[in-house]
């Protein structure tokens, strides 16, 4: 008994943290939030964690470093949420394309740059990045020689489930962008392999490219191209619950962890005699966030809320 105290007090001083490098570009706020609290455990937890990203994180723990990129999107002059019907928005494939191109023109070089300065003297043993609307900042993991590890704060996008031999079968499941849940009528299955199709093959055969040379352009002629790197992906983590969306298997290497950024619950205000008629008048709007899409009826609960003030 005595040995094995012995093994372990000695072993203790050989545990050592990873560098882990996390780059969060997107100017959502919401994409970042969603694994703010994975980021910090694991900086918590010995490890030394750089976080790169549009919206400063504000926490006071030793191995934590926040990297500010400030920009101004262009995406948030594209889309007006005062003009917000996702009837429209979520089966305008084009529009989500031409986000995806704007974004790269001017938000991916702009970042990469400052980056590459940044980071120029730093070592990592890891790199996490976001499948959503760029694969450029693989290029670090190569750089790096570091294992990858990739996040999704949403469904996983078309052009992602291939990569980790995610089942998409259009006829009877809905791609990430889709408003229509019910695939039973052969117009929405249709519509479904129609968008699908869309999306995967302008990102993989035409932006994925272009991407591609921007990387090369920074990271070396020689580096391994980046749909090389996709497939190198050790681990994919959604923000995502089969009570949300359609239940379908999953490989091992890809986890849902839906609710990862759900805070402990707080006790609401008490309501006293003095303040109680405007309690009464005050309207209450509960958000479950992008990735429980309810259809219409959320923008016509908005539209009402507006009009009716007995709500």
């Amino acid at each position: 008994m005595k040995v094995l105290w012995f093994v372990l007090i000695v072993g203790v001083n050989y545990v050592s943290g990873e560098n882990i490098l996390a780059i969060f570009p997107a100017t959502s706020r919401s994409h970042l939030y969603t694994f703010e609290p994975l980021f910090t455990t694991l900086a918590s937890r010995g490890h030394q964690v750089v976080v790169v990203s549009t919206f400063p994180l504000h926490h006071n723990i030793e191995n934590f470093t926040n990297i500010v990129i400030e920009i101004e999107s262009p995406a948030q002059k594209l889309l007006k949420l005062s003009e917000y019907n996702p009837k429209t928005f979520q089966n305008n494939n084009f529009m989500v394309i031409n986000i995806f191109f704007e974004l790269y023109t001017y938000l991916d070089n702009l970042v990469l740059e400052q980056l590459l300065q940044k980071l120029n003297n730093h070592k990592f043993d890891l790199v996490m990045t976001e499948i959503f609307n760029t694969d450029l900042f693989l290029g670090f993991a190569y750089k790096y020689k570091a294992n990858i590890i990739s996040l999704s704060s949403c469904p996983v996008v078309p052009w992602g489930t291939q990569r980790f031999g995610i089942p998409d079968n259009p006829a009877y499941i809905p791609y990430a962008f889709s408003s229509k849940i019910d695939l039973t009528s052969f117009t929405n299955r249709l519509w479904n392999f129609y968008s699908n199709f869309i999306l995967k093959t302008v990102y993989e055969q035409y932006y994925l490219n272009k991407i591609s040379n921007t990387a090369k352009k920074y990271f070396g002629s020689d580096m391994t191209s980046l749909e090389e790197l996709t497939k190198k992906t050790s681990l994919l983590l959604v923000n995502s619950h089969p009570s949300l969306k359609e239940a379908r298997p999953l490989p091992p290497q890809v986890i849902e962890i839906g609710g990862l950024h759900v805070k402990p619950a707080k006790p609401l205000l008490k309501v006293s005699s003095s303040n109680s008629y405007m309690i009464q008048k005050q309207k209450y709007i509960f958000s479950y966030g992008n990735d429980l899409f309810v259809g219409l009826q959320k923008y016509k609960f908005l539209r009402g809320v507006t009009y009716n003030h007995d709500l």
